[in-house]
């Protein structure tokens, strides 16, 4: 994945702490402006470790489901949350294994992870396709 020059060299991740607020959430996801990320890394209060995704997609999910004014926490501990299923690499791993977890997990964003599980990238399904135009 580094090598191809991928979930490197982008704009820092955008973040989401499981304490915060949906809301909080909701206007960080409206703030992200590069363009092609629409996803939060949900992250640990205490340690910064990827625990979930929260993208444009799940907006519906999770206005239909929960309030606005409860914690991002709370998404995560439904049983059926979709929001825990993440999809994460590192930068040595190999591509072919990075489409198979996505396309498996049915997840648009890949998170590239450090050694201790924190966020430090995003790849999307799109800039990999873009890898063989």
């Amino acid at each position: 994945v580094g090598s191809l020059g991928l979930g490197t060299g982008g704009p820092p991740v955008a973040k989401v702490r499981t304490g915060e607020s949906i809301l909080v959430a909701l206007r960080r996801l409206c703030g992200i402006t590069d363009g092609r990320h629409s996803a939060l890394a949900v992250v640990s209060n205490s340690t910064g470790i990827l625990e979930g995704t929260f993208s444009a997609k799940d907006v519906y999910q999770c206005v239909k489901t929960c309030s606005i004014l409860g914690r991002v926490a709370d998404l995560l501990a439904k049983p059926d949350s979709q929001f825990r299923k993440v999809c994460v690499c590192t930068l040595r791993s190999p591509l072919h294994e990075v489409v198979r977890d996505a396309l498996f997990l049915g997840r648009h964003h890949i998170w590239v992870v450090n050694d201790r599980f924190e966020p430090t990238g995003c790849i999307t399904v799109a800039e990999i396709a873009e890898q063989f135009l």
